[in-house]
């Protein structure tokens, strides 16, 4: 368990609140690469994620909302809704949030830093036809 005299950054270390809000430090890339124990219904992953490029799937999160505020950068968040795509813009400072269960990718207009607090109970992904390299930035 970590203690008040463990210093570290959201962009090296990912925190998994259990839940029973027990925290669990993770190193930021295997926690990328889903090398972490945070999937449990109720857990929770918060981290800062760095992104150069738009991403090449899509992805939901089954079990719950996920919140999204962009550090530094540009970014779209396409968004799937049973009616179609919705595109949320989001500059430095900005929040949006993900509805549960709904697919979602982002688009990367230059190199971005976001804050995600999202929960890791059954997160799926699947390959976004673009990603070879149409409509990406």
């Amino acid at each position: 368990m970590p203690s008040v005299q463990h210093v570290f950054t959201l962009s090296d270390t990912f925190v998994q609140l259990d839940g029973k809000h027990a925290a669990r430090l993770w190193d930021a890339d295997a926690a990328q690469r889903g090398e972490h124990g945070a999937n449990g219904e109720d857990d929770i992953l918060i981290g800062v994620l760095a992104m150069d490029g738009t991403w090449p799937v899509w992805e939901r999160h089954c079990a719950g909302d996920e919140i999204v505020t962009l550090v530094s950068g540009r970014l779209d968040f396409v968004v799937e809704f049973a009616d179609g795509e919705k595109t949320v813009s989001l500059r430095t400072g900005e929040s949006c949030v993900v509805p549960q269960g709904a697919w979602h990718r982002a688009v990367v207009h230059e190199p971005s830093r976001a804050l995600h607090i999202t929960p890791m109970g059954r997160t799926e992904h699947r390959r976004w036809e673009g990603a070879d390299g149409e409509g990406q930035e």
